[in-house]
């Protein structure tokens, strides 16, 4: 099997710079243009577009969707490629010290889901690496999850533009084909020189207040996993009956989101429930209609 590699080169000019707080361009993938996200690079051809638009979305109506496919050969595989500021061509003028996002990956056996951040300095085409950060998942993951890449900076110089890729990778050659990504709500962390990025694994299991609260008809749920675990999510009426289950899985270290929806739920009180083995924790929640 041979993989099809598509190189890009591309300019993008933006004027104006990058404030601290906000986000990365079209960072919750909520504009699309032509089966692409504004603002967004990908090597979509027509013909083949191995990166979509989703409505299985961590926040808003769309995420983006990277998935294997084959190319028009039998047999040669063509990998997502999501870029935003190839060569370090979108504005970047603070130095954050990590970018945050969001993303599901239910993967195949082998196949790797990467993000990789660079920060530059200088001006196009002389333009020089000042810092840079990946993260890489191997984990099968089929409930939104927070991932971070925290930067490395080489020098107290200041950055002038950066670049964003997204894709999947294989550990041991071609990545299978369907293999497939959904990546959400990016956000720049803090600077480096106001505070470093922390550990991004929590200290304790922990079940937020969801929010909005009341609510119709859906509301988020977030918690946090400090190690490898069995964990159980599941909605009970004031009865103590179970009328939906959110997660049943083994969860990796990490922060999770999951949205419930009550639209064929009557106006009243419920119950939310996180449990571990060790650790249980309930909440309460109110549908109005």
């Amino acid at each position: 099997m041979k993989t099809l590699l598509t190189i890009c080169a591309l300019l993008v000019c933006v004027s104006g710079e990058t404030a601290y707080g906000q986000d990365p361009t079209n960072a919750g993938f909520e504009s699309w243009n032509s089966g692409t996200p504004t603002g967004w690079i990908t090597n979509n051809i027509g013909v083949v577009n191995p990166v979509t638009q989703s409505t299985d979305a961590h926040g808003g109506s769309y995420a983006a969707q990277g998935t294997v496919v084959q190319y028009l050969t039998p047999g040669t595989v063509y990998t997502p490629v999501l870029e935003l500021g190839v060569a370090g061509t979108f504005v970047v003028t603070t130095r954050y010290s990590a970018l945050h996002g969001w993303y599901k990956f239910p993967n195949p056996a082998g196949a790797v889901f990467n993000c990789g951040v660079l920060f530059y300095s200088g001006t196009y085409p002389s333009v020089q690496v000042l810092a840079g950060g990946s993260f890489d998942s191997f984990e099968n993951v089929t409930v939104y999850k927070e991932f971070v890449v925290s930067m490395n900076f080489l020098n107290p110089n200041q950055p002038s533009s950066a670049s964003i890729t997204f894709g999947i990778s294989d550990t041991s050659g071609d990545p299978p084909i369907g293999a497939s990504f959904l990546v959400d709500d990016l956000s720049w962390g803090a600077p480096t020189d106001v505070a470093e990025a922390g550990s991004t694994i929590p200290k304790a299991f922990g079940l937020e207040q969801n929010y909005p609260n009341p609510f119709n008809p859906s509301t988020t749920i977030v918690f946090e996993v400090p190690r490898l675990q069995k964990v159980t999510l599941a909605v009970y009426n004031i009865l103590g009956q179970r009328i939906a289950a959110l997660v049943d899985d083994n969860l990796s270290p990490g922060k999770y989101k999951v949205v419930f929806e009550a639209t064929s739920l009557p106006s009243g009180t419920y119950f939310y429930r996180l449990e571990t083995p060790g650790f249980t924790q309930v909440r309460k929640l109110s549908v109005v209609k």
